[in-house]
């Protein structure tokens, strides 16, 4: 008669730890939920800015050639250039 009785409760602690994992993962779920909607609109607007600045980006200036021509006009030559190893075929 014992036996039964321990059987039922773990039976019944089973039961409330898997309801209580449930719980768990919806509230997690929901938590997730709710930073992705707060966060969608500072994320759209960092896709924004960044996007703006990719407009404005001159890889000449990341080189630090921006004044000379020279180079610049080395380098434009050699993309244009089918012939070169960059395989990018006729532009």
């Amino acid at each position: 008669m014992n036996q039964p009785n321990s059987y039922q409760k773990h039976l019944d602690f089973l039961a409330s730890a898997k309801h209580l994992l449930i719980k768990s993962k919806q509230l997690k779920f929901n938590d997730v939920s709710r930073l992705l909607i707060e966060a969608a609109p500072q994320i759209e607007r960092i896709k924004n800015n960044t996007q703006k600045h990719a407009l404005n980006f001159n890889v000449f200036d990341a080189l630090g050639v921006t004044r000379k021509e020279v180079i610049q006009s080395r380098f434009l030559v050699y993309l244009l250039d089918p012939n070169q190893d960059h395989n990018q075929g006729i532009i």
